[in-house]
């Protein structure tokens, strides 16, 4: 049976996750911008990103089985 607690925690800590991804995600993209602007290959820069991105979408995933779990416990259904 799941924990309504231990759940919540693990939204609070997907939503930190979150939230750095999308910042780190920021920032390579502005290094990446800047490495074209200088004429530098950005193509290490853009593979990063894309790998970057896979990760972020797998958070989100992951953060709605969270809230979906959360809803299961408040329905009664787990």
């Amino acid at each position: 049976m799941l924990d309504r607690v231990v759940e919540e925690r693990h939204l609070q800590l997907a939503d930190a996750h979150i939230v750095l991804a999308v910042n780190l995600i920021a920032r390579m993209e502005r290094l990446a911008q800047g490495s074209r602007e200088r004429g530098h290959d950005a193509q290490p820069a853009t593979r990063s990103l894309s790998a970057m991105r896979a990760v972020l979408s797998a958070f989100h995933a992951h953060r709605n089985y969270i809230v979906q779990a959360i809803s299961d416990i408040d329905a009664g259904k787990l």
